[in-house]
């Protein structure tokens, strides 16, 4: 999932938004996405909202953008014991205006994360 923009307006996740899903994500790529939205949703790469979550193995995050303040590479934002699990996952090279310019984490309970390389 290369090089997607989502609306300034209601956008959120410009490569996937996820709400109440559980994906079960292999070997994948989720990168150079833009989300020009300002203020505190984000997610250039992904948005995961309300129960979202599933499990991410081997996936690669890098390069995604988040005009807004929070989230380059991801913003979750699950409550409830919800959330995404990553595993031998690379989380790399996104910039967020503000806040987690590789994945911002907001109302999480439990969250799972293994392995993984992150760097800016």
């Amino acid at each position: 999932i290369i090089g997607n923009s989502d609306s300034p307006v209601d956008g959120a996740g410009a490569g996937i938004r996820l709400s109440a899903s559980t994906p079960v994500m292999l070997n994948c790529e989720v990168s150079y996405n833009y989300c020009p939205r300002t203020g505190s949703i984000g997610g250039g790469g992904i948005y995961f909202d309300g129960t979202s979550g599933g499990w991410w193995t081997n996936c690669v995050i890098s390069g995604n953008k988040a005009l807004g303040d929070v989230g380059g590479g991801m913003d979750i934002q699950c409550g409830d014991g919800a959330g995404p699990v990553f595993v031998n996952c690379t989380i790399c090279n996104n910039e967020s205006a503000k806040n987690g310019g590789g994945a911002h984490l907001d109302l999480m309970t439990a969250n799972y994360i293994a392995e993984c390389w992150r760097k800016r």
